[in-house]
């Protein structure tokens, strides 16, 4: 390969994205081996990235994002759990299990419940981990629910839960079941 095929493999190309100055104004890209270049219209270097070497391998500068999608960069872990901390016992505890939850990754589950704190204050999101805790159900879509509908300040009393001494007993009797199994009698 001769170095003219390399010029016309990286010469500058018109292109449009996210990163454009303002809306509906061009940039430019100058792909090289090493490195890719983002010019403005009026051929102004705008920003320089690394080249990726490996398929889906991204290289981002957090200064290039709007500033809520710039945060979702920084949030690991550690960093959703001390938020958590910071809301309540209720909500370090469901979280806690989210982020601890396997075989399947619910890092973004418990992003998306601490994102709850933008729209509602702690105190309630705090009250709505607790009735979720309750009642055992601490998934993202009853969570958003309780607070929609400020089901959190309803009192909590304990779901009835069958004590195991108490005796539980059978709605037919075992010569009713063995005749529906053997094709003899219908129950309804």
């Amino acid at each position: 390969m001769g170095i003219s095929t390399l010029r016309n493999r990286i010469t500058p190309r018109p292109i449009a994205c996210s990163a454009s100055p303002s809306a509906g104004s061009g940039l430019w890209l100058r792909a090289g081996l090493r490195e890719i270049r983002l010019f403005s219209e009026k051929f102004e270097l705008l920003a320089t990235h690394p080249r990726a070497t490996q398929p889906g391998q991204r290289f981002t500068h957090a200064d290039h994002l709007p500033p809520d999608k710039a945060k979702a960069l920084t949030l690991t872990r550690q960093t959703c759990q001390a938020q958590a901390d910071a809301i309540g016992s209720a909500t370090s505890q469901v979280v806690t299990e989210l982020l601890a939850s396997t075989p399947v990754d619910r890092f973004r589950v418990a992003v998306r419940v601490l994102r709850l704190a933008d729209t509602y204050p702690s105190a309630r999101l705090e009250a709505a981990m607790a009735f979720g805790l309750t009642y055992g159900d601490t998934s993202y879509r009853t969570l958003k629910r309780i607070l929609q509908e400020r089901l959190e300040t309803t009192a909590m009393d304990q779901p009835s839960v069958t004590s195991p001494n108490e005796k539980l007993v059978f709605a037919r009797n075992s010569d009713e079941l063995a005749e529906a199994i053997l094709g003899g009698a219908t129950w309804n």
